[in-house]
């Protein structure tokens, strides 16, 4: 099995931004199939000068290494080199030294940079700066992800929450002293972060709250754990954030995919934002900013709907596009599930239907497009079932997944997304593909409806779920999950809100409208007991996206988490029936 080697400067479950990150993009990429082994490193960081040889000599000759880049610079600098001569290293770079507070440690710092094998950073504008003082012409992004959870009205009170430790750098002396000219308006703050950070600071911004009278308004809740912090985040009607800089700053997005509005002092999670559910507030005119947000009840009710409406990629997109930055097998395991899946692919599959395209069709030669096509598995199904010639062309994003592809059917590989269909050739016969339309977006579908009926395409649209699934034992917790996992089949999958298990009649309403004939018939999956690595992997699956969707379906996630211990001790016992629907789309003559 592929590993990663992660260097941690410290114990790895603390719980600030950087740390927060490692360990969530760690638990990500394990979900993917690769071991994430944490390589703890406890010394003086950033500043370091400490022998780390012992631990560092354990790590195999040829693994992948990623090192935190508050410990990569104080590493010594013997055993920096020795490390990148015999592995290969990644560093992330939450936020650069100087930016710390540590400008005795930038210069080092670059260096350092310059010999790892490559680096990434998780925003935009620390990756500019990094490239900036580097021999890189460019360095990668890899940005937090945001984790799936339930909303919350907030109680319409002003009541604000800032979340960060007390330490100089998140500002907290300018916020409480803008809030103190703001004694007019009712509100109150909340505080979640450590106190022992900076102890002194902390003392001396506890010391503020009561000069300026706020003593009644603002509470410091100290470090909270994930139940609680949720709590606060449930219970507020806005994040108020004055860090004087933020790389990126995870509780922006964090809050805002809860629903929760943000108004913040400039950061890198926002850079990109245009959304009325974020407010800018300006160091120099902090009390006017906050004025504007407080003093109009509607303000804060129309930023709660638009944050509500915001989408930020997960942490397993996020984990997604490490590995495959880093050279692993970005779908390496979704190759081994296409194989996996593929004999039940081709045992449901409709036979009547392909016949009725080749008889559509006619002689050859004819040229097919496959989209979606992954290893070609819906075109080799298709070819071994026509009578005439075809010459194939197969259409993926993933270039890996179309070499192989080659392999296993002589065709003629396109590297494109399939939401792009203006780049799509035309000169072909007809379209198919498979297990495809369920990841889609409503939108995508009418434009594509669109496309195939300008250019009169016949289209084979295979395996698309209709919803259907039965666990044999059933199990109390079934249909729970099966709402769970189907909430999950409607998020984003890059083409916008997915339509998931309407699919099928969806497009087949779209065409018909379009003059199209159009037959639907089912192509189910029936797994015996007696196939126990397929029963796994979609127990597996299954709780993966159910678990990760539950509690915004307003399902217990361990409800989901127990279903799942309990189906894996059946194995060996336990069938499945996946339903699918098949769609044969006839242009009109």
């Amino acid at each position: 099995m592929n590993c990663i080697h992660w260097l941690s400067p410290g114990d790895p479950n603390q719980r600030t931004g950087g740390y927060l990150y490692n360990a969530r993009i760690g638990e990500a990429l394990r979900g993917m199939g690769l071991m994430v082994e944490v390589v703890e490193l406890d010394s003086p960081w950033p500043v370091g000068g400490e022998s780390h040889a012992e631990r560092l000599d354990a790590i195999p000759d040829d693994a992948t290494v990623v090192a935190d880049g508050l410990l990569w610079p104080g590493l010594l600098g013997e055993e920096r080199a020795a490390l990148c001569q015999r592995t290969r290293v990644w560093v992330v770079v939450h936020s650069l030294m100087d930016m710390e507070g540590a400008t005795q440690l930038a210069m080092l710092e670059s260096m350092a940079l310059n010999e790892a094998h490559g680096c990434f950073a998780t925003s935009a504008r620390t990756a500019g700066l990094v490239a900036e003082r580097t021999e890189r012409d460019s360095v990668p992004v890899v940005e937090p992800g945001t984790e799936s959870t339930s909303t919350a009205e907030g109680p319409g009170t002003n009541a604000l929450l800032a979340v960060g430790h007390v330490i100089p750098r998140k500002g907290y002396r300018q916020l409480l002293t803008a809030l103190a000219e703001l004694k007019d308006v009712e509100w109150t703050l909340d505080i979640v972060g450590s106190l022992t950070r900076d102890p002194e600071h902390a003392t001396e911004i506890q010391a503020v709250v009561i000069a300026c009278g706020l003593a009644g308004r603002v509470r410091f809740l100290g470090e909270l754990g994930q139940a609680d912090l949720e709590a606060a985040y449930a219970g507020a009607d806005c994040l108020v954030h004055a860090a004087h800089f933020e790389a990126y700053g995870m509780v922006l997005t964090e809050a805002l995919q809860r629903g929760v509005p943000v108004l913040s002092t400039p950061a890198g999670a926002l850079d990109a934002v245009d959304s009325a559910g974020v407010g800018m507030l300006d160091p120099a005119d902090m009390v006017e900013g906050l004025r504007e947000w407080l003093v109009e009840p509607l303000r804060l009710k129309q930023a709660r709907t638009a944050a509500l409406n915001m989408r930020f990629p997960t942490w397993a997109d996020q984990a997604s596009l490490l590995a495959g930055l880093m050279g692993f097998e970005e779908h390496g395991f979704s190759v081994e599930w296409l194989n996996m899946r593929e004999p039940y692919d081709h045992g449901c599959r409709s036979v009547p239907l392909v016949e009725q395209l080749s008889r559509f069709l006619g002689e050859g030669p004819l040229r097919i497009m496959e989209l979606g096509a992954g290893l070609g598995s819906g075109a080799r199904f298709v070819a071994g079932h026509l009578g005439s010639d075809v010459e194939w062309t197969l259409v993926d994003r993933d270039p890996r997944l179309l070499r192989e592809a080659a392999n296993r059917l002589p065709c003629t590989s396109v590297q494109l997304d399939v939401h792009d269909l203006d780049a799509l050739p035309t000169e072909v016969s007809a379209v198919t593909l498979q297990a495809l339309l369920d990841l889609v977006s409503d939108e995508w579908l009418v434009a594509f409806a669109d496309w195939l009926s300008q250019r009169k395409l016949p289209l084979l649209a295979a395996l698309t779920v209709d919803g259907r699934v039965s666990w044999e034992p059933a199990h109390p917790a079934d249909a729970d999950v099966a709402r769970a996992f189907q909430f999950h089949q409607t998020w984003d999958r890059g083409f916008g809100a997915s339509v998931g298990v309407a699919a099928a009649p969806r497009l087949a309403e779209l065409l018909t409208e379009r003059g199209y004939r159009v037959e639907m018939r089912s192509a189910d999956w029936d797994i015996p007991a007696t196939a126990e690595a397929m029963v796994s992997a979609m127990v597996d699956g299954t709780q993966h996206a159910a678990q990760e969707a539950a509690s915004a379906a307003g399902i217990d996630p361990s409800v989901v988490e127990a279903w799942a211990q309990d189906r894996r001790s059946e194995a060996g016992a336990l069938r499945l029936t996946v339903g699918h629907q098949d769609l044969l789309a006839l242009p009109p003559a």
